[in-house]
């Protein structure tokens, strides 16, 4: 159980923060509900055999970090993922992502958060001293954790293009080292919507949910609060009860006056494209 404590649970339990970088603000509300995935700068979004779901299904769930010397998790899984195997490379990463989050300083509020599922204080110091000598072979390695989830994503791997598409840090570094680079924000962010359109289009709701809150918040395409509803929306019509009633009602308010009706419209043919048996 301790595994998720300083580790990449990641995607499954974070909401993705809309304010990490910013977009232009205009868009077109009149675009077909989901963009075909298009393979983008050597990272393939059909990398994999596409499976065909008949309906609405969810990646949601830990990634466990591998136990053991960082540097032996390496070692092991290296081959693998150098030869295809993206969920290998994937959890190079997680290890070394576990590894750099154990860096960081333990917050009240993390101790508050662990103890409401049943972490004390002891055990969640004593996790990341674990953690932390476990990684002490391996601080170079981290430095290049990213490239590990860049390849473990193109291989085809869902749960992999989920937290590549949810998190630009783990890929492009913190603000400063984006704003050298504009270039590979942009491949990043086309990248990122190819992973998550084409996981859309087959009725994976992590990436349905990750679309609206892209519409919602702006960070890899305009805001747009028809979409953002309409996607939401159709979240509720594939798996009902996914959706709260609040949220929806707030959705809707930020729809602009007299284009409900066409948010509507827009969820059921979004519906009807991933999700709809």
């Amino acid at each position: 159980m301790l595994l998720l404590l300083l580790g990449v649970a990641l995607f499954f339990n974070q909401k993705r923060s809309p304010t990490t970088e910013t977009s232009p603000a205009a868009t077109s509300t009149s675009a077909d509900p989901a963009p075909r995935a298009q393979a983008t700068n050597g990272a393939s979004t059909n990398a994999a055999p596409k499976v065909a779901h008949k309906q609405a299904y969810s990646l949601r769930g830990s990634v466990y970090t591998p136990p053991g010397d960082a540097a032996q998790v390496i070692e092991r899984l290296r081959p693998l993922a150098e030869s295809g195997d993206g969920r290998a490379a994937l959890e190079i990463f997680v290890k070394l992502q576990d590894c750099f989050r154990a860096q960081g300083s333990v917050t009240d509020t993390d101790v508050k958060i662990y103890e409401r599922i049943g972490v004390s204080a002891q055990a969640l110091a004593a996790t990341q001293q674990k953690t932390l000598s476990e990684c002490a072979s391996a601080q170079s390695a981290m430095e290049d954790r990213g490239k590990w989830l860049e390849m473990a994503a193109a291989s085809g791997d869902e749960h992999a293009q989920l937290l590549y598409s949810g998190n630009p840090g783990f890929v492009l570094g913190n603000a400063t080292e984006m704003i050298r680079d504009p270039d590979k924000i942009k491949k990043y962010k086309e990248v990122a919507r190819g992973y998550l359109t084409n996981l859309a289009s087959k009725g994976n709701i992590d990436a349905l949910m990750a679309l609206a809150g892209e519409y919602q918040g702006g960070v890899l395409y305009p805001k747009d609060p028809v979409r953002a509803y309409a996607y939401y929306r159709a979240i509720e019509l594939a798996k009902p009860g996914a959706i709260s009633k609040q949220l929806m009602d707030y959705q809707a308010k930020e729809v602009p006056y007299g284009r409900l009706s066409e948010a509507e419209a827009l969820a059921k043919r979004i519906y009807g494209n991933c999700c709809a048996n």
